[in-house]
C-alpha cells in the first residue's frame, strides 16, 4: 500500500510538473499572441493612416482639378468672346471699305486681328493640351508624379547643356500647336 501511495504521489508530481509546463508554455504563447496583436494593430493603424493620407491628396488634386477646369472654361469662354469681338470688328470694318468704295485698304489693321485670331486659337489648342496634361497628372500615383519629376529635371539639366537645343524645342512646340 505504501508502494501504491509512492506511486501515486511520485505520478501526481509528475503531472504536477507537466501541467506546470503547459500553463508556461499556455503563457509564453498567450505573451506572443498578445505582442503579435499589438504589432498587427499598429500596423493597421498605420496603413489607415497611410490611405487615409492618400484619400485626401486625391481629393484635393481632384478639388485642384476641377479648379482648373473652371479657370480654363472661363479663359477658353473669354478668348471666344475676345475672338467673335475681332471677327465682329473684321465684319464691320470690311463693311465700311466696300460702302467707302475707297481704293486703299487699311492692310496692317486686317493682319493684325487676323494674327490676334491666329494666337486666340493656338492659345485655345495650348489650353487644350494643359487641360490633358493636368487630367493625366491628376490620375497618376505618386510613383508616377515622382517619375515625372525626375524626367523634367532631367530634361531642364539637358536643356542647359544645350542652348542651341532651344530653337529645336520651338519647332516641335510649333509642330504639336499645328497638329492639334
Amino acid at each position: 500500500m505504501e508502494q501504491m501511495i509512492a506511486g501515486l504521489t511520485s505520478h501526481n508530481m509528475a503531472l504536477k510538473a507537466s501541467n506546470q509546463k503547459f500553463i508556461s508554455m499556455q503563457q509564453a504563447i498567450e505573451t506572443r499572441i498578445l505582442q503579435n496583436k499589438t504589432e498587427w494593430e499598429t500596423k493597421v493603424d498605420a496603413l489607415e493612416d497611410h490611405l487615409s493620407c492618400e484619400q485626401v491628396e486625391k481629393e484635393a488634386g481632384f478639388m485642384k482639378m476641377k479648379e482648373l477646369e473652371r479657370l480654363l472654361k472661363l479663359t477658353a469662354e473669354r478668348i471666344v468672346i475676345k475672338h467673335e469681338a475681332r471677327i465682329v470688328q473684321m465684319e464691320q470694318m470690311i463693311a465700311g471699305l466696300v460702302e467707302k468704295e475707297a481704293g486703299f485698304i487699311k492692310i496692317k489693321e486686317l493682319e493684325k486681328l487676323v494674327s490676334d485670331t491666329e494666337q486666340h486659337e493656338a492659345d485655345i489648342k495650348l489650353l487644350i493640351l494643359k487641360q490633358i496634361e493636368l487630367q493625366e497628372l491628376a490620375l497618376m500615383t505618386d510613383e508616377d508624379k515622382a517619375k515625372i519629376e525626375r524626367e523634367q529635371k532631367k530634361a531642364k539639366e539637358e536643356a542647359k547643356e544645350g542652348a542651341g537645343r532651344g530653337e529645336e524645342a520651338k519647332e516641335m512646340k510649333k509642330k504639336i500647336c499645328t497638329s492639334l
